[in-house]
């Protein structure tokens, strides 16, 4: 996945118009790159998700984990059907199924997730009554993988 990433943005990246992108820009560049991956993988075909081709990977990303694989399984049929039933996707450079696709199922995941696996705090509970109640909410994003060592800024000296 990391080399399909990287060859999407080396693609997708040479496609800047101006200095300056515009949030249109932006957002389509955001979406290419997506749906390049997913081609890429195999998730799509043409303007069509693969979805036996994303259950199969996704499902590999819980092996193991049996309180995860009916909340995955569930999240892929919904997501795929969601995005499949749409009247027509957003207009732009690229379609948005990929980008929408991952929405769904990130959002979908936190939503169900095990009782095993989740914090039963406030701030949790706090972001989960409010994606509840407001469809358009994002997932907060998952934690660094072990060992990340991210590129921000060097430390002022």
């Amino acid at each position: 996945m990391k080399r399909e990433f990287g060859s999407c943005i080396r693609q997708i990246g040479n496609r800047q118009s101006s200095a300056v992108p515009t949030a249109q820009a932006v957002r389509d560049a955001r979406l290419c790159i997506e749906e390049c991956v997913y081609k890429g993988l195999g998730f799509m075909e043409e303007h069509n998700l693969n979805k036996d081709q994303l259950l199969e990977q996704l499902k590999k990303g819980v092996a193991g984990k049996k309180d995860w694989e009916k909340p995955m399984e569930d999240a892929v049929k919904s997501c795929h059907e969601t995005i499949t039933k749409r009247e027509t996707p957003q207009e732009g450079a690229c379609q948005d199924s990929a980008h929408e696709f991952t929405h769904c199922v990130m959002r979908q995941l936190f939503l169900s997730c095990p009782a095993s696996e989740w914090n039963n705090n406030d701030e949790c509970n706090l972001v989960k009554n409010r994606m509840q109640a407001c469809p358009n909410i994002p997932p907060p994003p998952p934690p660094p993988p072990q060992g990340f060592r991210g590129q921000g800024p060097p430390p002022p000296q």
